[in-house]
């Protein structure tokens, strides 16, 4: 997953440098959003319910519809979301775009989150863009993903807790420590978020790596400035 992320952030980036070049010497002519998104009282076709915190459904709808990716080409992409179409999605999306921004295996992959205020608003507004995650330092911003798959006959899972980090920890041999020197946890795709808590069950796939529990506050609760 790590990877499948850092993917598709170093995609985006190459993106927006590419519309930039392309209208170097041209009159710009971009439609600045309103900053103010919706309130959402329910969930979307994509399975994202802003005012609850919460997303329930497949992993590539999340990713298709997360407002912190809406300057992506695929964003709200097609006539709506994927419903387990298989194969045959798959190949849309890689003829329209020429690639996919997860690892294939994990295109009927389900996914549950559940975050707090300080990480994303309840209009879904994000404090921090996908280049600079710094505003979720000190923010006591909080999220947890379980992903599965049933497919084939074989199941697994994995749940991960993660919790944005203070200031005074400090990252040393792919360990966050607190300013005391305890170890809190282990680093993630987002630089200023620290996983306290992974539980995989059953064969995960390689980007899930191994179950871990934090020795110093592997509660959501305990971890605060």
């Amino acid at each position: 997953m790590k990877k499948s992320i850092y993917f598709l952030i170093v995609l985006a980036v190459a993106f927006i440098f590419a519309a930039c070049e392309k209208d170097f010497d041209e009159e710009p002519e971009m439609e600045l959003k309103d900053a103010k998104i919706e309130k959402l009282t329910g969930f979307d076709q994509w399975g994202f319910n802003w005012n609850a915190h919460h997303f329930n459904g497949y992993l590539i709808n999340a990713v298709m519809s997360d407002y912190l990716y809406e300057l992506m080409p695929f964003y709200k992409w097609g006539e709506g979301p994927y419903e387990g179409e298989g194969v045959e999605f798959l190949d849309k999306f890689i003829t329209e775009f020429g690639f996919f921004p997860l690892d294939p295996i994990l295109l009927d992959c389900k996914l549950v989150m559940h975050w707090n205020d300080a990480l994303i608003n309840r209009d879904g507004t994000y404090p921090v863009v996908f280049w600079d995650y710094s505003n979720w330092e000190n923010s006591n911003g909080w999220i947890t993903f379980h992903f599965s798959m049933d497919k084939n006959g074989e199941k697994w899972s994995s749940f991960q807790k993660l919790v944005a980090k203070r200031t005074t920890d400090y990252l040393e041999n792919e360990i966050w420590y607190d300013k005391n020197g305890d170890e809190i946890g282990l680093p993630t795709d987002w630089p200023t978020l620290i996983m306290v808590k992974k539980v995989n069950n059953g064969n995960t796939p390689y980007m899930f790596l191994d179950s871990y529990n934090s020795p110093l506050a592997p509660g959501l609760g305990k971890y605060k400035n």
